[in-house]
């Protein structure tokens, strides 16, 4: 080889004048939002996408590696944006009926505000009913009511008295109630008189007696109606109390929530609730079990049925999610209840409600891998009973099928609109 034709160094690598390009680094350059290539493909996809009857779905079939899943978030990202933000989802407690949670379906960030609320709301009642209950004005009023009804039952017992020694006959009260001793010559008679007395004479007493012993019934009875007027005016009492407290704050409550009808009709309930079962805001003692150095708070649990579990909080989002559920068992999927052990049980109840990737995807779109929704049990019929129905349940699987027999919560279904992406060979 001559050397005309050798080639240098410099002449074997080709260089780019970097004055020609137009920037420094390519860190001021915008990222590249069309995929390169695949036209066909991302056209049918944003064709699919794009559909918003109920019913089409979408299926990428492809080799592994050839960019199903980065073409397909790229390209439901850049949708998601345009759409609406879906609204929030709540389980609160079902006061008709506690083992069917209601599901409330809020605007965005309603949610949030609503469990927050609420929260403050009992805060505020288990500080303030105690101080109303602790005043001098409602004790007074509670013994001026006692003091009325407790003159009425006298009333009774002397008027029951004062009959009983004209019929000659003396009324003595004991445990077990009121006992009827036949008088002679003003004593109480004793069993051996009576046992010496002729036979009609002591017939006669015994009819007496159980005439005596009907007109005591027929005093117990009233007696046990001015008790149960007492019990009721005492009531009515702690609930105009209570209301004191309760109507200024659950007014403000209202108005936030006029416009909500299920929120509204669940503050309604809640207002009942609360005046229906005022006492566990009088005190806040614990109880001690019989366990030694083991306590409890008095009205923890009472007190979580004013909660709000929140299982879908859309407050912070933009637009419609996009939700891709790498692990999509039944349980991550549909949803779950959590339970907690105590004392050897398993309790729940509807704050440890648990939302899966369909509910979180509700609104916009949920992506699958085909192969690992078929490798989980249950997973595919319940994704296709859910697309049906239009409603995520959840429910326990094993409960379903017959495997667990054990009471359990029923919550209401939560609605459902979502685009299903499957990925598959």
């Amino acid at each position: 080889m001559t050397d005309s034709l050798r080639l240098t160094q410099e002449q074997l690598r080709n260089t780019c004048d970097a004055a020609s390009l137009g920037f420094e680094t390519t860190a001021e350059l915008e990222s590249l939002t069309q995929v390169i290539g695949q036209d066909r493909a991302v056209r049918a996809i944003e064709f699919g996408v794009e559909i918003s009857s109920s019913g089409f779905n979408l299926f990428l079939a492809g080799a592994p590696g050839s960019g199903r899943m980065t073409i397909l978030r790229r390209i439901l990202e850049n949708k998601s944006k345009g759409r609406p933000t879906p609204p929030d989802i709540a389980y609160v407690h079902n006061f008709a009926d506690p083992d069917t949670p209601r599901v409330l379906v809020m605007p965005a960030g309603k949610g949030a505000r609503l469990r927050d609320d609420l929260k403050e709301l009992v805060e505020d009642l288990q500080e303030l009913i105690p101080k109303a209950f602790d005043g001098k004005a409602y004790e007074e009023q509670q013994r001026t009511t006692g003091e009325k009804f407790q003159a009425k039952k006298q009333e009774l017992i002397e008027g029951l008295e004062a009959e009983a020694a004209e019929r000659g006959f003396e009324v003595k009260s004991t445990p077990m109630g009121f006992r009827t001793l036949p008088l002679r010559d003003e004593k109480p008679l004793t069993p051996d008189e009576y046992q010496e007395m002729p036979e009609e004479e002591r017939e006669a007493l015994d009819s007496r007696m159980e005439a005596m012993q009907q007109h005591i019934r027929e005093v117990m009875s009233e007696v046990k109606d001015v008790d149960h007027a007492l019990r009721e005016e005492l009531r009515d009492l702690n609930r105009q109390v209570a209301m004191n407290v309760l109507g200024t704050l659950m007014l403000d409550l209202g108005n936030a929530y006029r416009d909500l009808d299920g929120a509204s009709e669940h503050l309604r309930q809640l207002e009942q609730d609360v005046l229906e079962n005022i006492d566990q805001f009088k005190s806040q003692e614990e109880v001690t079990l019989p366990i030694p150095g083991l306590k409890l708070p008095k009205q923890e649990a009472d007190l979580n049925r004013y909660r709000v579990n929140l299982v879908v909080d859309n407050g912070a989002s933009d637009g419609a999610p996009v939700v891709v559920e790498s692990n999509p068992t039944y349980a991550n999927l549909v949803g779950h209840i959590e339970r907690r052990a105590q004392f050897g049980a398993l309790l729940t109840d509807f704050t440890m409600i648990r939302a899966g990737s369909l509910a979180k995807a509700n609104g916009g779109y949920l992506v699958l891998d085909i192969e690992d929704v078929l490798r989980n049990p249950f997973t595919y019929e319940a994704l296709k009973r859910a697309l049906v129905n239009k409603e995520v349940r959840v429910e326990d699987n094993a409960e379903r099928y017959g495997f667990f027999s054990a009471a359990t919560l029923r919550p209401e279904a939560m609605p459902l609109d979502v685009k299903v992406c499957l990925i598959g060979s």
